[in-house]
């Protein structure tokens, strides 16, 4: 063989080689995602759902990306192709059935993509302000899943919008309840007792909840904003301050 050849075969390995390692990987986005890098992890996304367009998790994944964002009509359009095209069941992923604690015999298992789909509707409603829509969301994925948190959360935030107070009360503090212990989700609903007291016009009750809220999640704006504002109508303009 030639110098030449040679010279080209290696080339030719050596863009080989580098094409393979820009090749794109859902484990890539799901720690942009983590990291709240969400441009980087919809570009991600994006070249995944050109190679593979009926790749659920990527699609689901670009959904809560575009949610992120505030690009709520984009993340609808995701969140309903899952719900329309995901199977009812599939096999489960290693990481499921580490955390779900999942024989390794199992091959296929009600596929949990459909309600992490049909939440993302549910917020996704609600911030388009259509609270009645989100509620009808929420109330179904309790009703199937009646241990798991997240619905409950959405039920806290629809009812608080309605002016359900009683309602909305109990349902983040059931939420709270419910959140498994060792993770940073109870801010969000510190954050929704915190919201709830200062729309019934109790800011010295809101105050804990949202310092618990702040604990969980430092610099979070809009609860620094609440708690300003809560110090404020409890009379306390010097800790107000210090917030800003």
């Amino acid at each position: 063989m030639s110098v030449v050849a040679c010279i080209i075969l290696v080339g030719l390995a050596g863009a080989i080689h580098g094409a393979a390692a820009a090749e794109p990987r859902m484990d890539d986005a799901v720690k942009l995602f983590k990291a709240e890098k969400l441009v980087e992890a919809e570009k991600v996304l994006g070249a995944i759902l050109a190679k593979s367009p009926d790749a659920m998790d990527a699609r689901l994944l670009m959904g809560w990306s575009l949610w992120g964002q505030g690009r709520y009509d984009e993340a609808l359009v995701r969140f309903k192709s899952v719900l329309r095209e995901a199977p009812a069941q599939r096999r489960p992923t290693t990481d499921e059935m580490i955390t779900f604690n999942i024989a390794s015999d199992v091959t296929a298992m009600n596929n949990p993509d459909l309600a992490s789909a049909r939440k993302g509707l549910g917020w996704t409603y609600f911030k388009k302000g259509w609270i009645r829509l989100a509620g009808a969301q929420f109330t179904s994925l309790n009703t199937l899943s009646s241990t798991w948190d997240e619905p409950l959360l959405g039920l806290g935030f629809v009812y608080l919008a309605q002016g359900k107070f009683n309602e909305s009360e109990a349902a983040f503090r059931e939420y709270l309840a419910k959140t498994p212990s060792g993770t940073n989700k109870p801010h969000e609903g510190a954050r929704g007792l915190g919201d709830l007291f200062v729309a019934k016009g109790e800011p010295a009750k809101a105050i804990p909840h949202l310092l618990t809220a702040l604990k969980g999640k430092p610099g979070w704006l809009e609860v620094q904003s609440l708690l300003a504002w809560s110090y404020l109508q409890t009379g306390d303009s010097a800790k107000a301050a210090e917030i800003f």
